[in-house]
């Protein structure tokens, strides 16, 4: 099975996605969320608190924490339709998100939003470090990625198999697990959380040119 018709059976809307050179991309990026449904792609379901915002903005998916409000918002899918495959997306965050005490998932897939041990893939930037993991039924795999520079446009990869999960930035291989490694489906996800000791808004700029390039 191709992986047009793999997507097809995983009901994706076909005015939304094209496949092009056997990589999957959403024809129209400007397409707003209002237009989407549970049966659709992208972002179909928000999950916040007060003083949380998202919304579309050239390309990216945003999201918005008022700083040191102790709150936190997440975009993600409501279908956990995501299985083993290769995915990327560009993403980056202000300067000043990066305050060492904001919390930014630039991309990641998770199970149960909410219970990231329960299931998760994740690049992520949360009290001064960066890292990278996976987590499956409880137990987790997480590697420190060492000082990065998310401030621009990184490219953002997984690499996905049942036995390993390799993580790449602008396509250099930064981390690679073979432990925890999730073994369902999960949703596609960004989030960000200002905690009351923060000094500036949470904000991620997140998911733009996402495709799906393999399905395993």
């Amino acid at each position: 099975m191709g992986v047009w018709q793999k997507l097809v059976s995983l009901n994706f809307d076909p005015n939304i996605f094209e496949v092009v050179n056997n990589t999957v991309t959403i024809k129209d990026e400007g397409i707003s969320l209002s237009k989407l449904s549970v049966d659709t792609f992208p972002l179909d379901m928000i999950a916040g608190f007060p003083n949380a915002r998202c919304w579309y903005e050239n390309g990216y998916y945003v999201v918005r924490v008022i700083k040191a409000s102790g709150s936190v918002i997440e975009l993600f899918t409501l279908r956990r339709r995501f299985g083993p495959g290769k995915y990327e997306a560009y993403g980056k965050a202000p300067a000043s998100a990066f305050d060492g005490y904001n919390t930014l998932y630039l991309f990641g897939f998770e199970r149960h939003p909410g219970w990231a041990d329960e299931g998760i893939i994740y690049f992520k930037y949360g009290g001064g470090s960066y890292n990278v993991k996976t987590a499956w039924d409880g137990n987790s795999t997480l590697t420190d990625i060492g000082t990065q520079d998310w401030t621009v446009d990184r490219k953002f990869t997984i690499d996905w198999t049942l036995s390993k999960v390799d993580f790449y930035i602008d396509d250099s291989l930064i981390a690679s697990h073979t432990t925890n490694i999730p073994q369902g489906p999960m949703a596609l996800f960004i989030e960000a959380m200002s905690p009351t000791n923060a000094t500036a808004d949470a904000i991620v700029y997140g998911l733009k040119d996402f495709k799906i390039l393999a399905i395993y």
